[in-house]
């Protein structure tokens, strides 16, 4: 997507390697199994910063039993902190459509027109319809 800094693929492409080489499971909201439930990213361009939010299950839910629990986190942590702060961001190559990059409208669907007037029909204040034009 054009609109997604490259260094935000970039970490989202580490995120995904660190989960997958992970001791831990994605946690499933049904079984309850599973450990990391949600990554959150910022990043500021500006202030060439980002910050990473991970959250995960608490102890005593599902794969989390165990006596190791907060070593092995803690094991994980530390590997998460390595894989985020050696060599720097992966930049994934972006190629986007040249319709996207140029402004283009994208063609109209096969078998349809091009969207006419009268299919852009909305509510006025006063409850009346009225046509309006994107």
């Amino acid at each position: 997507c054009p609109n997604i800094p490259a260094e935000m693929c970039g970490l989202e492409l580490l995120f995904t390697k660190f989960v997958r080489g992970s001791s831990f499971g994605v946690y499933h909201p049904k079984t309850h199994v599973g450990v990391w439930r949600q990554v959150t990213i910022r990043l500021s361009e500006k202030m060439e910063e980002c910050m990473v939010i991970v959250m995960h299950a608490p102890v005593g839910r599902g794969e989390t039993d165990g006596d190791d629990y907060d070593e092995r986190l803690k094991e994980e942590q530390q590997r998460l902190v390595k894989m985020l702060t050696k060599g720097g961001i992966p930049m994934p190559p972006r190629v986007f459509p040249k319709a996207l990059l140029a402004g283009n409208k994208p063609a109209p669907a096969a078998g349809g027109d091009e969207p006419n007037d009268a299919d852009d029909d909305t509510a006025g204040a006063d409850g009346a319809s009225k046509k309006q034009k994107l």
